[in-house]
Formats: structure tokens, sequence, C-alpha cells
């Protein structure tokens, strides 16, 4: 199977994702910190909204996010797909 370009697939034989899973999931978003002054300025910062789900707690998962000029929302359980 040849995703197209752009997609990039990921898989857990747990049928969970875990930490690692995350974390090569945000090295794909693209990257809003261009400059290495924009973490001075919110401007280029985005939201970044994911459920309360034990890897989202991870402040591994958090500091990535950061990293690559997102903040973090944590929304409650159960209201994801109202979101």
């Amino acid at each position: 199977m040849s995703p197209p370009p752009g997609v990039h697939a990921q898989w857990s034989t747990s049928g969970s994702y875990q930490l690692e899973h995350m974390l090569e999931t945000i090295s794909h978003l693209p990257n809003r910190c261009t400059t290495p002054f924009s973490r001075q300025s919110s401007k280029n910062f985005a939201i970044y909204r994911l459920d309360n789900y034990c890897v989202h707690l991870m402040p591994e998962v958090r500091k990535a996010l950061l990293k690559r000029g997102y903040v973090l929302i944590l929304i409650g359980g159960g209201i994801t797909g109202d979101c």
C-alpha cells in the first residue's frame, strides 16, 4: 500500500497507540516556528486539541507540540465527536 504524498500511516499491534506513535504524529505536523524568534510571538502558534487520553497527558507530548508551535488544549473524554 502506497499512501498519497503527504499522507502518513501508523498502526499498533496492541490496537491502541502509545507515546512513540503520538510523537511520530507530531513530527509530521507543519513546523509553525519558522524563525528562531517566532516563539516570542503568539501569532505563529496554533491550538492542538486532544482528548483526555493517558498518552496525551504525558509531558513529552506537550513539549513536542510546543517545539513545533502548537499549544495543547485537552478536552474531557467522551466529547471528542461533539467538537
